[in-house]
Order: structure tokens, then sequence, then C-alpha cells
């Protein structure tokens, strides 16, 4: 049973999913489609943006406006490709902003309208928000069993058993990362500009449920596992929205849940496999069933291919699978 997971912010960058925009018409023909739409929203291409051949393969997409749309256009053109090649999925997962191609893949939401608010949760956010930001820190949790921490920050995701990520008001971002430094803590400042998952952007919150009275939900045709609140849902609750921006990403959770009622193959459709990657921590005697699709390393189509060939699409990949 195929779990298609969706990552959210920080994990975008520039030149992500060339390969396959440029060499798989499926998926040029999907991420196309949403551009078009997206140039409706926003008054120019995403797609002109995330391919500028001025950019620098891997450069971090920074800018919500054009990240936010870049990020869930992508996955969903890679999700509704794989579908489109005969892979079949079972249940879908979505981590923050990741949520909104998988509803959409889950049947709960249409193309357009979950494009439009991903797009207008950018607009709240940069009209509405604090600067912020988050940071990856690469520790047990009982890290954060620190006051200075603990006063200066909140913890906006629990990733795997030595991986979490804390998010940071813009005028502390400094110090806090010193103060990690001088503790001798790994750590990585993500590229988000907002202080999601916390205290910090809870002025949001009557923008985010308005957002939700407008969307029209419908009930999913496969499941959807949810970040949020570690369950799946086929119908969602009445908040979704806006707790889906406020409430911890709690991925280890979600996949430990999963993993009690049965045994899935979970595929990455994110920019940076970064879920895959996580999966891998938490299920390391069953990495098997963790695959990827796109990365920073140029191996999207063999990837792709290896997934195809073992949904008996395609023929065996000659390299690089």
């Amino acid at each position: 049973m195929n779990v298609l997971m969706f990552s959210g912010q920080g994990s975008q960058y520039f030149r992500m999913g060339e390969a396959l925009y440029r060499g798989n018409p499926l998926f040029r023909g999907h991420l196309d489609r949403l551009d078009q739409h997206a140039a409706a929203l926003i008054g120019t291409s995403v797609v002109a943006h995330i391919y500028d051949e001025a950019s620098a393969t891997g450069n971090p997409i920074c800018d919500i406006a054009l990240a936010n749309p870049a990020i869930f256009m992508v996955e969903l053109a890679l999700a509704r490709t794989l579908i489109d090649s005969g892979v079949p999925v079972a249940m879908t997962l979505g981590a923050s902003l990741g949520a909104f191609a998988a509803l959409t893949i889950a049947g709960m939401l249409d193309d357009e309208d979950a494009l439009g608010a991903v797009v207008q949760m950018a607009r709240d956010a940069q009209s509405i928000a604090p600067k912020g930001g988050m940071i990856a820190i690469i520790a047990p949790l009982t890290a954060y069993d620190d006051p200075f921490l603990r006063d200066n920050s909140e913890v906006a995701a629990i990733n795997f058993d030595s991986h979490f990520v804390i998010s940071v008001d813009g005028d502390r971002i400094d110090d806090v990362e010193n103060h990690l430094g001088a503790r001798g803590i790994l750590f990585q400042r993500l590229p988000v500009n907002y202080a999601f998952h916390s205290r910090w952007i809870d002025g949001l919150e009557t923008h985010a449920k308005a957002a939700l009275a407008s969307l029209p939900l419908r009930p999913g045709t496969i499941p959807f596992a949810c970040c949020a609140h570690a369950r799946t849902f086929t119908r969602l609750p009445a908040d979704y929205v806006w707790t889906l921006l406020r409430r911890p990403i709690l991925f280890r959770d979600t996949v430990r849940n999963l993993e009690a009622a049965g045994d899935y193959t979970y595929i990455d459709v994110g920019p940076s496999s970064t879920l895959a990657t996580f999966v891998g921590y938490l299920l390391p005697h069953a990495r098997a069933r963790v695959s990827k699709i796109m990365d920073p390393f140029g191996n999207d189509e063999a990837n792709l291919s290896a997934i195809l060939f073992r949904h008996g699409q395609r023929a065996r990949p000659t390299a690089g699978a």
C-alpha cells in the first residue's frame, strides 16, 4: 500500500524537478497547467522563476509568495505523474504546507481551490505575520530541556528521535543559533522567513479560519494522514487550516501510528526527499519500503524510473536507480 508523502516549507530550491520538467511530458503538462492558474493569481509564471537559468541549482527559494505555490505545484505535478503512470496510491501524508497537495490527491480539494488557498496563505503571512525563522536541530528532543530555548522558541516539528525543528521570533534567531553553537548542538536554519507552528503567527488565526470557510471541501476518496494531528482523515475537522499552521508537525508520531496499522510503502514526492530521509531513520529495518524521486543532485529521472519499474510500468532503468 503506497503512501505519497508531501513536505512543506523548507524543502524548496531553484531548479527543483527540472530534469523531469525537461524530460517527462506528463510532469511538464501538469506543471504547466498549474502554472497557468498560478500566473492568473499572482501575475507571474512560477515555472519561469523556478527554472530561471540565472538561479543556481539548489539555492533556496526564500520568498514565500513564490515558494508556497512552487512547492504545491511541483509536488502535485509529480503525484499526478505517478498516478497517470499507473502507480496505485492508498493514502497521502501531508506535513504543513504539503498537506494542501496531499488533500488534493486524496480528493478533498480540487487543484485550483488548493492552489488559491496556498497563494492566499502566503499573502496573509506577508501582510500580517512578523518575520521569524525555523531551525532544524540534530539532537534528541531532550536538548530542548533548556530554559533559554524554552523562553525564546517553540518546538515546531518532531521528525524522528534525534531531529526536531524550532520556530523563533525574528529578533532572536541569531541569539538562539549562537546559544546552540555554544552548546555544541548541530543545527541548520531553514529557508523560511516566518515562525510557523508557534505563537508568533497567532495573528493569522482569523484569516486562516476564514480561508477554510471559503474552501469547497468534500469527503476524500482515499485517507489523508495529517501530521498536525498524527491521525488519518477522510473528512477534515472544521478548524483544519489553522491547526495545520499552528500545531507542531508530528511526523514521527504520524508514521508510527501508520506502522501500527499495517506495512506501508512510502514514496516521497517532495523536492528534497526530506520525508524519505526521516522515515529511513524511523524505520531503519524497513528502508526498502521507502522511495524518493526529487533531490538537488540530478537523480530525478532515474529515481522515478525505478519506482515505475517496481510497479511494472516501464523497463528496468540502466543506471542511477
